[in-house]
């Protein structure tokens, strides 16, 4: 699977939650905890549609996004600046983008930057992979992949973490294809 396929699938975060968060204000409140919508680290809004041999469209909130295997949480801006590993910089989306099926479908996501020089537009000549020879789509364990004979796809990383993932094509290997976006909004 290679070091960032690895990466991929056990480091980027975990599922979303509620978390306790101490009030602020008078004493009186003091030790009392209240449940809000506040996670530390980043946290990703992710819409993806995709056309062709397998429909998907459908949105996910992911997060939080992390680091060390997944148990440092990252912000939107240290996201978007990709994490080294034994040396090399790279831009991982993470591979299980959300617990809950995105369009009723099991995703996982291979798509990222080996040599990560920082945020911008890459396209497959500009070192966009992952493991580090594999981009596509895993859509309900049917997968689909960058081609070799039209590897035209682009990715953009935006400096505050957003992004998207353009793929006017990505094949299996039984000769289906697919085509579509995958956009992403980071907050903190």
């Amino acid at each position: 699977m290679g070091l960032l396929g690895v990466l991929l699938v056990a480091g980027c975060g975990g599922g979303a939650g509620k978390t306790s968060v101490p009030p602020v204000g008078d004493a009186a409140g003091a030790g009392a905890a209240e449940d809000t919508d506040r996670r530390p680290g980043a946290m990703l809004t992710v819409d993806l549609n995709v056309t062709g041999d397998a429909e998907v469209s459908g949105s996910t909130v992911y997060g939080p996004v992390g680091r060390n295997l997944g148990l440092t949480a990252m912000s939107c801006s240290e996201f978007s600046k990709g994490q080294e590993i034994d040396g090399v910089r790279l831009f991982a989306f993470p591979a299980l983008i959300g617990a809950e099926p995105i369009g009723g479908k099991e995703i996982l996501v291979t798509v990222g930057v080996w040599e990560y020089p920082g945020a911008g537009t890459y396209t497959e000549k500009d070192n966009l992979q992952t493991s580090p020879d594999e981009v596509g789509l895993n859509i309900d364990g049917s997968i689909f992949s960058l081609p070799y004979d039209d590897p035209s796809t682009t990715l953009v990383i935006e400096a505050d973490g957003s992004g998207v993932w353009n793929f006017p094509r990505l094949d299996s290997l039984d000769g289906g294809s697919v085509s579509g976006a995958m956009t992403w909004t980071c907050r903190d």
